[in-house]
């Protein structure tokens, strides 16, 4: 019974992206006909509502960096996950239950994402929480998680988040000791790096995958050459460039989030070094990123290892991107490919259980991808034996703002 419900969600939710891109999201001058609510989970009023009977509702929480320094994830991961709820919506629902998502700025900031966690956790109606792309505030709501035993999505890559532990916490996009090393073997075989230099953000993220770097290093005989951290909103990286450049280092990797990886690009070109390459992590198709880098020439010919791409020439993804951009009127950015992804994946788990409860969701996510293959934007999903929601890693090339991807990957092929 749970696998024919399942069938049949996934089945409706194919139709109605058909119907939304032929017929749903028509478009006057750039703008939409029929704006989409921001945040109460309806569907869009092109869609016809289901017929069937509406057995009640299923709550989602959905952190939002609607302020702070990265409002553009903020905005796009809005919009990515309102959309993945409509579309689900207009098939049917989850087993006749209508999913409504309910956002809460956390602001990028370590205090209200541990006030926005502690509102979702204590309401007893959402089932579920997803959200948050920094590993440092995902430790900060750690102990709220598992308090409340609420099941949890969470975006943030470091190695720190694996050692909490937490049985609530599950990871839905990739892992830096998964991308890291991933980095580190394209930088060596094939951009034929010898001497690797680092630089890197000095909170989780960016010393949990400079970790896993040198970890990987020292398996094959090799160290870092040189190194710098960095702190998150430090606008001058020339010292740390010109460090690497001294001590010879013929392939650097930076891993730091989108604003301060335009600095280092920006500089990088500066400091006349483009004969170096360079390869980022996730920071370099972060929307950040790109809106820090006026002119595409700088950030022409920098690699990157990420989890999303514009350019990705998969169906699902190609897919999404049409219907986004006739919804919005704009192009996807990380945050809303993101937030997709992790609400059709809430949904997934949701279709198998017989009641809508948290232990029947956190039960169900271990189950993402096991018996019948869930294809997202990020490729084929599953959860592995560490809550990791594992897929592709893509290694592209910029080229005027877009990630030319070049080849893909999974952690069973690495």
């Amino acid at each position: 019974m749970k696998h024919e419900l399942r069938r049949r969600l996934i089945a409706m939710i194919l139709c109605v992206a058909m119907v939304a891109m032929l017929a749903g999201c028509s478009q006057n001058g750039g703008e939409q006909t029929v704006a989409p609510p921001a945040e109460t989970g309806q569907a869009p009023a092109e869609v016809n509502e289901p017929k069937s009977e509406v057995k009640g509702e299923v709550k989602i929480g959905v952190f939002v960096s609607k302020t702070g320094p990265q409002p553009l994830d903020g905005d796009g991961g809005t919009k990515g996950a309102q959309m993945a709820a409509d579309e689900i919506n207009a098939a049917g629902g989850v087993n006749g239950y209508k999913l409504v998502l309910q956002f809460e700025d956390d602001a990028n900031d370590a205090n209200t994402t541990m006030n926005v966690a502690t509102k979702f956790a204590s309401d007893e109606s959402i089932l579920g929480m997803l959200g948050i792309m920094s590993s440092s505030y995902t430790v900060a709501i750690s102990d709220i998680v598992k308090d409340y035993k609420i099941p949890m999505l969470q975006g943030g890559g470091s190695i720190t988040i694996d050692k909490l532990e937490n049985p609530y916490l599950f990871r839905f996009r990739l892992a830096d000791s998964f991308v890291a090393r991933v980095a580190a073997n394209y930088m060596i075989n094939t951009l034929g790096a010898k001497n690797i230099g680092v630089l890197y953000s000095g909170d989780d993220y960016g010393t949990g995958a400079f970790q896993v770097i040198t970890s990987y290093l020292d398996t094959l005989g090799m160290k870092v050459t040189a190194s710098e951290a960095h702190n998150r909103g430090d606008t001058d990286m020339t010292a740390g460039l010109l460090k690497l450049k001294d001590a010879g280092c013929d392939g650097i990797i930076v891993w730091s989030h989108g604003a301060e990886c335009a600095i280092i690009c920006r500089q990088y070109r500066e400091l006349e070094m483009d004969t170096v390459p360079i390869l980022g992590g996730p920071g370099f198709v972060n929307a950040a990123f790109y809106a820090g880098i006026s002119d595409p020439a700088i950030s022409n010919g920098t690699y990157c290892t990420a989890d999303w791409s514009l350019d990705n020439p998969n169906q699902a993804p190609k897919d999404f991107v049409k219907r986004y951009t006739e919804l919005y009127g704009t192009n996807p950015n990380t945050a809303a490919s993101f937030w997709y992804d992790a609400v059709m994946i809430m949904a997934d788990a949701l279709g198998r259980c017989d009641e809508m409860t948290r232990e029947n969701l956190y039960n169900e996510l271990f189950n993402v991808g096991k018996d019948q293959e869930l294809i997202l934007n990020c490729g084929s999903v599953y959860c592995d034996e560490n809550r990791n929601l594992d897929h592709e890693v893509i290694i592209g090339q910029n080229q005027d703002n877009v990630l030319q991807v070049i080849t893909s990957l999974k952690e069973s092929e690495f």
